[in-house]
C-alpha cells in the first residue's frame, strides 16, 4: 500500500493550514493519512508515540512521511523504530533540538531525554528533503541547519514563508507538488520497465522451450550466439520502447495531451470572458473593501475577526471608563477575537498613552518597552468573553523581573481593562494577590485568584510576547492564533 503520512505541528490539528491540500496533490495510487495527534497537556513524546502505534502496519518501502515544526521530533523518534526503510521523509520547518520558543520548548524536550539513533534514522530515511525559512519566527534557522547536517538531504529554502502556517502556502505547496509529480513519473517509468522486462522474459522462456532435444556442438554454439544477440537486441528494444513511452507522454500528438491542450485553451477563453463580464464590474467593490476604515488598525501580532476603534479625543475624563466599558461589552461570535483600538484623531495610540489616559497603575517604564500591543477579548464557546492584553517587547530578562515585582499591585493596575462593573468596588479594597505557577496545555503561566473570585493571569508566550488576562484558558487560543499568523 502506497501512503503519505502527514504529521501536524503542535497546537494544531489535521484540518488546519495546508495539511488538507496534500490529498489533492498526492501522486496516483497514494493514500493520504493525517493522524490527529493529542493536544493540550498531552502534547509530547509519550502520548504522540503511543498514538502512532496504530499506524505501524502502514510503513513500507512506498511510504512518504511529511512532518511540520515540532512533529519533526516525532518523525525522528518514529523512524528509528522501523524495521525497513521508507521511500521519502520531508521535513517542513523541522529541528532536532528544542527551539527557544517558551511554549514549544517543553514539548520538544520530551523527545530529547534519550539520544536519537541517527544511524538507524539515516538508514530508514535515506531520501530526505528539508523545507525551511531563514526568517522562521518559531524554529531558529540555526536549529534547522543543524538538523540538515545530522540528517543530510535536499535543502529547499523558501524565503519569506514564515513558519508555513497559512492555508495557501504557495511556495511550499509548489515544492510538494513538484516532488509528487516527479514521484508519479518515476513510478510510471518503473511500471513501464517492468512490463517490458516481463514481455522479454516471456519470449526468452518460449525460446528455451524450443531447444532441440539433441544438443551438439553446432547447436550449442548457435544457441550461445543467439542468446548473446537476443540479449543485446532485448536491451536495445527495451531502451527504444522506454524512449517511445516517454516521447508519447510529452508529444502533442498524444490524444491525452491534445485533450489537455484543447481544455486549456477553453479554460483560458472562459477566464478572459469572466474577466470582461464578471470581474471588471466588481472592481469598485473590491477597492472599497480593501480601503475598509479598520484595515489600518490590523497588526501582525495577532489576527482578529473584529476591530473596534475607540476614539479618546473629545471624551470627558469622567466618561472615559464608562464608554470603554460599553465597548468592552460589545458582542462577537464564539471562538473569535475582537480588538479595542484606542485612537487619537483616528491614529492608534501607543501603550504608554493608553495607560496614562485611563490612569492605570503600570510599573514605571513598562509601557515604554512595548513595541506593539493588542487589547481586546475572546469569546470561548458557551462562556463569557475573556479580556486580554497582548504585548510585544524587547528584553525578556528585564520584563520578567518587572512582572514579578508588579504582582503585588497588578490587579489594581489593570482593573480598568479587565474588571466587570460589579467587581470594581470590591477589587479596590482587595487583598494582596498570591501568584502561583501553573502549566496549561504546556504553556507556563502565573495566576492569582482573590476571595471575590476574580482572577488575574499572565505568562510569556515567547521571549518577546507577554499575555495578561483574567483566564488561563485563553492562552492556548492566542498562541495558536499567533503561530498561525
Amino acid at each position: 500500500m502506497k501512503n503519505i503520512i502527514v504529521l501536524h505541528d503542535a497546537f494544531t490539528n489535521p484540518t488546519e493550514y495546508w495539511y488538507p491540500q496534500i490529498t489533492s496533490l498526492a501522486p496516483a495510487g497514494y493514500s493520504v493519512i493525517t493522524p490527529e495527534l493529542p493536544t493540550g497537556a498531552e502534547q509530547g513524546m509519550e502520548h504522540w508515540m503511543n498514538h502512532m502505534q496504530q499506524y505501524n502496519n502502514l510503513i513500507n518501502s512506498d511510504t512518504i512521511i511529511i512532518s511540520h515544526g515540532i512533529s519533526s521530533l516525532l518523525a525522528l523518534s518514529w523512524l528509528q523504530t522501523f524495521t525497513q526503510p521508507i521511500r521519502n521523509y520531508i521535513s517542513v520547518a523541522g529541528c532536532a533540538e528544542a527551539p527557544a520558543h517558551l511554549a514549544l520548548a517543553p514539548i520538544a524536550e520530551t523527545f530529547l531525554r534519550t539520544p536519537f539513533n541517527w544511524d538507524k534514522i539515516r538508514t530508514n530515511a535515506a531520501s530526505v528533503i528539508h523545507i525551511w525559512n531563514a526568517q522562521d519566527p518559531f524554529v531558529e534557522p540555526q536549529k534547522t541547519k543543524q538538523f540538515t547536517e545530522l540528517l543530510p538531504g535536499q535543502i529547499k529554502p523558501l524565503i519569506g514563508a514564515g513558519h508555513f502556517t497559512d492555508f495557501n502556502e504557495i511556495g511550499l505547496l509548489t515544492e510538494l507538488q513538484n516532488f509528487f509529480q516527479q514521484t508519479q513519473k518515476n513510478d510510471e517509468h518503473s511500471e513501464a520497465l517492468k512490463t517490458l522486462q516481463a514481455e522479454q522474459q516471456k519470449k526468452e522462456d518460449q525460446a528455451k522451450a524450443a531447444i532441440p532435444a539433441m544438443v551438439t556442438y553446432d547447436t550449442d554454439v548457435a544457441q550461445s550466439v543467439a542468446g548473446y544477440q537476443g540479449k543485446v537486441i532485448s536491451e536495445l528494444l527495451t531502451e527504444a520502447r522506454l524512449r517511445e513511452v516517454e516521447e508519447k507522454e510529452v508529444s502533442a500528438k498524444n490524444p491525452k495531451n491534445i485533450f489537455y491542450i484543447i481544455g486549456s485553451i477553453i479554460l483560458i477563453v472562459a477566464s478572459l470572458g469572466a474577466l470582461v463580464y464578471g470581474i471588471i464590474p466588481l472592481i469598485p467593490k473590491v477597492v472599497q473593501l480593501v480601503q475598509s476604515p479598520t484595515k489600518k488598525y490590523e497588526t501582525n501580532l495577532l489576527r482578529v475577526e473584529t476591530i473596534k476603534p475607540f476614539e479618546l479625543s473629545g471624551i470627558k475624563d469622567y466618561q472615559l471608563k464608562e464608554q470603554l466599558r460599553a465597548v468592552q461589552l460589545g458582542d462577537i461570535s464564539e471562538k473569535t477575537f475582537a480588538s479595542i483600538v484606542p485612537t487619537l484623531s483616528g491614529e492608534k495610540t501607543n501603550l504608554a498613552t493608553f495607560v496614562s489616559t485611563f490612569d492605570m497603575k503600570f510599573p514605571i517604564g513598562f509601557a515604554d518597552k512595548a513595541d506593539e500591543y493588542v487589547y481586546g477579548y475572546y469569546h470561548p464557546t458557551g462562556k463569557d468573553k475573556v479580556p486580554f492584553l497582548l504585548i510585544q517587547f524587547q528584553g525578556y530578562d528585564v520584563m520578567y523581573s518587572i512582572m514579578r515585582t508588579w504582582e503585588k499591585t497588578m490587579i489594581d493596575g489593570t482593573i480598568t481593562l479587565f474588571a466587570p462593573d460589579q467587581l470594581v468596588t470590591n477589587l479596590l479594597k482587595s487583598e494582596t494577590p498570591s501568584f502561583k505557577d501553573i502549566i496549561v496545555n504546556n504553556i507556563p503561566l502565573r495566576t492569582a485568584t482573590l476571595s471575590s473570585g476574580y482572577t488575574i493571569t499572565y505568562g510569556f508566550l515567547s521571549d518577546q510576547t507577554l499575555l495578561i488576562t483574567t483566564s488561563s484558558e485563553i492562552a492556548e487560543p492566542i498562541l495558536r492564533r499567533m503561530i498561525g499568523r
